[in-house]
């Protein structure tokens, strides 16, 4: 069983969420600096070559991986380069690459940020990734002028943004901004009230909802629903930091005051970190319950196995935890009805000692992956080997 245990250990959290790992720029060279400019992002490049084998390791291993997507997703422009070919062999000119793969870190202006040579395992590069955010702080002009008296809307909201963007608490500047303001519903200042409502128990969230209709009528583009969820999981945050069930309760308050398509998902997830950080089996396994009879129902198929997964891996040796786990993938797979989501069923059954399911199941998600999805086909492969030789 031991080497089936190994394979779980290294495919259960990552191949079968390939859809949620890093979603690369597709476009030319300056049109990712475009894109970056814009966003007031830096742009992650992985600097690669076809031959690479640890290239190709960092695709299957941790670029795939949901940690990773929702990291580099949420704060990078993400562009792959190979480097012998195209735009890479200039690319290569500006930004001397030697070795592959090659991890560069540039700003929208082009200048390089950061360097590093190798490939990472999925810790190592989260790390990097916020130890290169943390270097960047665009706050220092915008805070000279704000001394100074500027309080132009739209000095505003790009303080706010680079404040938001560098980890920094824009709350107070918003909200002495927004106080001293006769209308508050003006275009100028719905677009800073919409950037500044980072958490759910602020002022500032409160009249977002308060405009909610004027400002999904100004800005048709934004996923108002998204944005809530990410003030809520900002709120969350804050409630495992200083173990505050007030700040959790208010997180779940406000989606399913404002966001009841999520209400029951959110709630579940939320009440399995909360136990999680007070290392709570009990209430853990009654969340995730909770999750599997409601809440997966309002999550997307690949949301679902992130939770199965995280459960597995915190609770591996908990049986309750274990069983809700397989019923919770089993009815994933059969709702999604694809490949990866049988494999990740297979894997788990694995895990739990039941070789014989495991290989019924993974077979079936081989031959459905066979000519459409050849990572997950070949890990199914590899799955059913190591059961028939343990």
């Amino acid at each position: 069983m031991k080497t089936v245990l190994s394979l779980v250990v290294t495919l259960l959290a990552s191949v079968t969420m390939q859809a949620q790992g890093i979603e690369f720029f597709q476009g030319t060279w300056d049109e990712a600096l475009a894109a970056a400019k814009k966003e007031q992002k830096l742009i992650f490049m992985d600097a690669y070559a076809v031959w690479c084998g640890p290239c190709k390791r960092m695709d299957a291993q941790v670029f795939s991986r949901s940690e990773a997507g929702d990291f580099y997703n949420k704060h990078f422009i993400n562009v792959k380069m190979d480097m012998e070919k195209g735009e890479g062999l200039e690319i290569r000119k500006k930004y001397p690459v030697r070795a592959y793969p090659t991890l560069l870190f540039i700003d929208y202006d082009g200048t390089l940020v950061k360097r590093s040579v190798g490939a990472k395992p999925l810790e190592a590069f989260l790390a990097l990734g916020e130890s290169v955010l943390s270097s960047i702080d665009r706050t220092g002009p915008f805070v000279e002028q704000y001394e100074k008296g500027k309080r132009d809307p739209e000095f505003m909201y790009n303080y706010i943004k680079a404040l938001n963007q560098s980890g920094k608490s824009s709350l107070k500047v918003a909200n002495d901004y927004l106080r001293d303001q006769e209308d508050v519903t003006t275009p100028e200042n719905l677009r800073i009230i919409f950037e500044a409502a980072t958490e759910v128990d602020s002022r500032i969230f409160k009249m977002l909802m308060e405009n909610r209709e004027a400002v999904e009528e100004l800005m048709p583009d934004v996923n108002m629903e998204e944005k809530i969820i990410l003030a809520a999981e900002n709120t969350l945050d804050k409630a495992l930091e200083f173990d505050s069930e007030m700040l959790l309760n208010e997180a779940k308050k406000k989606v399913a005051e404002y966001d009841p398509d999520h209400e029951d998902a959110f709630a579940a997830k939320a009440d399995m970190a909360f136990a999680k950080k007070q290392d709570d089996t009990n209430d853990y396994e009654k969340a995730l319950k909770e999750y599997l009879k409601k809440g997966m129902e309002q999550d997307t198929p690949a949301a679902t196995d992130r939770v199965a997964s995280m459960a597995l891996r915190s609770y591996p040796k908990e049986d309750g935890v274990v069983s809700l786990v397989l019923d919770i993938l089993a009815d994933n797979a059969d709702r999604a009805g694809e490949a990866k989501y049988y494999l990740s069923h297979a894997i788990a059954l694995a895990f739990s000692g039941d070789k014989q399911e495991a290989a019924t199941i993974a077979e079936r998600a081989f031959a459905m992956a066979k000519g459409k999805d050849a990572v997950t086909q070949m890990e199914a492969r590899k799955l059913l080997d190591n059961l028939a030789n343990d």
